[in-house]
This record gives structure tokens, C-alpha cells and sequence, in this order.
């Protein structure tokens, strides 16, 4: 077994000797130290399992020693107080202070031994405890980075958990779009209000007030992920710091970088730290670059859908882009109920194949001039059971697509198809796609029909405000009517394009 090292503290050579030649003889390994001085110095250099100090020296007291010894060492070693003068206020104060046991003089051996090992034993288990609590607590940290395919998500929670690990002044995570990354400014985490205005004034102009060339030309010679200075680095930080954290993001690739700013005092607990930062960092990466990857599938699966929606749309001369507009309006519509990111977002992809349905009725009806017979209207009644029919498959993915797409045509007062339901069971975002489908149908000119004037579009859907319409999404409507109306008006925008 390894011998444990114990720092021996008392002005008395006699005491030293004696207590020195005690633990040894139990296969100790004893350094002494005449001087509380002295053994602040040895602290520096040399680690130790366990300090012995007296209580009561002449230049710094026992107590003294202690305190300082727990107020300046990120991880102390545990510390015992001998004393021939104890008191019961003396052991409260310290015990209070951090001391893990004391001995009076004259002591036992006995006692003395069972006191230095159950302390060192002690303390071991304290450590190791501590270690697999931090390393369930970064498990959990990592997991929690995993759980989200969205960008913003991933950042925010990367940057929590470094600043919770790290417990810099200021950190911030800044991700490059020049690597397919969508987030181009970075995440901030303060520690108070007060650094939050230097924060701000740190980070505005990123990516111009830190470079990553620079941090690259840092780590040019070294195969570190991260680079760490107590000194100024040029970095173009207008501030007064003590200390910089800089951590790469890295897959195959470099993805951008974090940076940990101390304002107020040196940290070098970056040195215990780099495992559990390694593992938040290498998980942070592979959350970045599966985000990135996911939210390229969605475009490839957003486009597909597009080119389905004009597929559509083609079967209708009259209805080029009609689902492309609807989506487009649907999304202005569902921002301004502030729904959340990802129902907005299945609310486009709903709306592009809310009429997929018309695949199933012949162009015949669709492209008819004249008003349509009961039976063709009947039949055209049938497109949002086809396209349900058509998306079945899709169900378990995407439940809210078969919604918008089969009760589309539905009205607020009961009035619609193909199941007659009402305010009371039609969900908001089919709602939504209700009167954007609507609006984009008045909007543009149909085989029976010239589009109808803007102003006369507006007062059909006020009219029809609690009987066709949910009142809640007219009144949205009409607070976004600067935005649709900037749709109209882009050339390749609104009726007349895609956007």
C-alpha cells in the first residue's frame, strides 16, 4: 500500500521528533515544518493527505493556519489540531472553520493513530464521493445537451453547463456559420446583473471583437482543445480581466468556440476541471453537428414539400403557388398567437399538403369555368378524405398533418366538412389554415372568378369573424395585414411567387 504523506506544523523540534517518529513507525511519510510560514510555502509545491498543526504557535496560531489554508487551496488536504490548552471553544471554532478532527496533548498512540486514519479514510471517501457525484452530474449535464435537435436549444444549455462547471464570470459560445452553423450570435451567461452591461459590450460585435484565427495561432503548437492566459492575449477585448478560458468546438471539423472570462480573479480550477469539460465539450460538439445535420434534413424535407405543394397547385392553372402562399401566410398568423417555434413549423408543413387531397379530382372539376354541380361539389367535398387517406402513413411522425389537411375546410360555427365540426373541436392551428387558405383563395384568380380587391378580401373576413372564422384569428390577421400585404406586393412573394 502507498504510504500517505502527512504535513507536520508545530514550533515545538521536541513535539516534531517525537510525533514524527510515531507516525512513521505506522508507515507514515512525514515531512516537518517548524514555521506556519513555511508550511504555507511547502503547500505550494508538495500535496499532501493530511496536515498535523499545533494549536498554538507563536507567529500564526493553528487556528490561523487552517483558516488560511481552506480559504486559499481550491482542494485542502483535511487538517487536524493538536493542542495541550483545548477548549470547548476552541474545538466549535474549528470544526466551524473546516478542521476535520483534533488531539489533545498528551495523547495515547492508540488514540492518536485512530484518529489520523479515520481522518485521512474520511477523506478519501469524501473525495470520492464528490467524484461520482460531479460525474453524475456532467452525465446528466451531457444527456440534458443531447435531448434537443434545435440549435438555440443545444447552445443554451452548452453554455449553461460550462458556465455551471467552470463558474467563470462571463462565458459565451460562439458558433460559426461559416461551418453550416445557424447560430451567428453567440449565447451570454453572467454571473450578475452587473457584468451583464460589460457582457453586452464584449460580445456585440462578435464575430469582429474575437477571432478564431487568433485562438487557432494559440494552439498552433500544442494539441490542446483549449487555451487558458492570465495575461492579456490579443484577442481585442477592450475590457480588464484577469483571467481567459478558450475551448474549441470540434468534430471534424471546427465549429466555433467557447470562452470563460474571469473579471475579478485568476482560476486555475480549469486544471481539475478538463475531464468533465472534455466530455460536456465532445458531447456539446456532436449536439451541434446532429442539430446541423437535422436542420438540413428538414430543409431537404421542407423542399420536398415544396415541389409536392406546386405539383398540387399544377393540376389548377388558377392555383400556382396556393399552397406555398398559404404556408407562408399560415406561419405569419401562428407567430402573431405566439405559438410555439415547433407548431409554427408544423403548421408550414401542413399547410404546403393541406390540399395534396386534389391529386384525387379530376382536373375537369378543378379547372371548371362555371359553378359546379351538387354532384362535382360533392366530389370536391372528397379532397380532404384523399389527402388524409394519402398521408395515413405519415401519422405516427406527424399527427397534427392529418388534422390540417382533413378539417381545413372546417368553420367555427359547424357549419363545414367533411365532419362538421366546431368552435369547440376544431384545433387553432387548423384554425389558421382555415382562413390563410381562404384569404389566399380570395387573393387569386380562379376559373369562376377575378381575384377580389384587398380591401373587399379584409371586410369578407371581418364579416365572417365568428361564424367562418375563429374571432382569435381574425384578430390576428388583421394586426398582421402590414406583413400580408408586403407579401402581396413581392414580386416573387405571396400570389404571385414562392418566399
Amino acid at each position: 500500500m502507498d504510504k500517505k504523506n502527512i504535513l507536520l506544523v508545530d514550533d515545538d523540534e521536541i513535539i516534531l521528533d517525537v510525533v514524527k517518529e510515531t507516525l512513521e513507525n505506522f508507515n507514515y511519510r512525514v515531512t516537518l515544518c517548524n514555521s506556519p510560514q513555511k508550511a504555507i510555502d511547502i503547500l505550494k509545491k508538495d500535496r499532501f493527505n493530511l496536515i498535523i498543526t499545533d494549536l498554538s504557535m507563536e507567529v500564526m496560531t493553528g487556528i490561523e493556519l487552517s483558516r488560511y489554508i481552506i480559504e486559499n487551496h481550491q482542494d485542502p488536504p483535511p487538517i487536524i489540531i493538536m493542542t495541550g490548552y483545548g477548549s470547548i471553544e476552541t474545538v466549535v471554532e474549528a470544526m466551524q472553520l473546516g478542521v476535520k478532527d483534533y488531539i489533545l496533548k498528551p495523547f495515547k498512540v492508540s488514540n492518536f493513530i485512530n484518529v489520523v486514519e479515520k481522518t485521512i479514510k474520511n477523506a478519501e471517501l469524501e473525495k470520492e464521493n464528490l467524484k461520482l457525484k460531479e460525474f453524475l452530474e456532467i452525465y446528466a449535464l451531457s444527456e440534458n445537451i443531447n435531448n434537443t435537435l434545435d440549435i438555440n436549444d443545444v447552445s443554451g444549455k452548452l453554455i449553461n453547463n460550462i458556465h455551471k462547471i467552470m463558474k467563470p464570470d462571463i462565458s459565451a459560445l460562439y458558433l460559426n456559420k461559416n461551418f453550416n452553423i445557424f447560430k451567428t450570435s453567440p449565447d451570454i451567461f453572467v454571473t450578475n446583473e452587473k457584468d451583464k452591461l460589460i457582457a453586452n459590450s464584449l460580445f456585440e460585435k462578435i464575430p469582429t471583437k474575437i477571432y478564431l484565427d487568433t485562438i487557432l495561432k494559440l494552439l498552433k503548437n500544442t494539441n490542446s482543445p483549449y487555451y487558458y492566459s492570465d495575461t492579456k492575449i490579443n484577442l481585442n477585448i477592450d475590457i480588464d480581466y484577469k483571467s481567459i478560458l478558450v475551448y474549441i468546438l470540434k468534430t471534424s471539423e471546427i465549429l466555433g468556440f467557447a470562452v470563460m472570462i474571469y473579471l475579478h480573479q485568476t482560476s486555475d480550477i480549469y486544471k481539475k476541471k478538463l475531464s468533465p469539460l472534455k466530455i460536456i465539450f465532445d458531447e456539446g460538439s456532436i449536439a451541434i453537428e446532429n442539430a446541423n445535420l437535422h436542420q438540413k434534413n428538414k430543409d431537404i424535407f421542407l423542399k420536398v414539400l415544396q415541389s409536392l405543394a406546386m405539383t398540387i397547385d399544377a393540376k389548377d392553372a388558377y392555383t400556382h403557388y396556393h399552397s406555398i402562399n398559404v404556408s407562408i401566410y399560415s406561419k405569419i398568423l401562428a407567430k402573431k398567437l405566439q405559438l410555439p417555434e415547433k407548431e409554427i413549423e408544423e403548421i408550414g408543413y401542413g399547410s404546403l399538403l393541406h390540399d395534396i387531397g386534389k391529386i384525387g379530382i379530376p382536373e375537369s372539376i378543378l379547372n371548371k369555368p362555371s359553378k359546379l354541380t351538387d354532384t362535382e361539389y360533392e366530389h370536391m367535398k372528397q379532397h380532404p378524405v384523399i389527402g388524409k387517406s394519402i398521408l395515413h402513413s405519415m401519422k405516427e411522425q406527424f399527427p397534427t398533418l392529418l388534422d390540417m389537411v382533413y378539417y381545413h375546410h372546417e368553420r367555427y360555427d359547424g357549419k363545414g366538412y367533411p365532419d362538421g365540426l366546431d368552435k369547440n373541436t376544431i384545433p387553432l392551428y387548423v384554425k389558421i389554415i382555415t382562413l390563410a387558405d381562404s384569404f389566399d383563395a380570395m387573393s387569386s384568380d380562379r376559373s369562376y372568378r377575378m381575384k377580389l380587391p384587398f380591401n373587399i378580401i379584409v371586410e369578407e373576413i371581418k364579416k365572417n369573424r365568428g361564424t367562418q372564422f375563429d374571432p382569435d384569428v381574425v384578430d390576428s390577421f388583421l394586426e398582421s395585414l402590414p406583413e400580408i400585404q408586403s407579401k402581396l406586393q413581392k414580386p416573387n412573394g405571396g400570389v404571385n411567387g414562392s418566399n
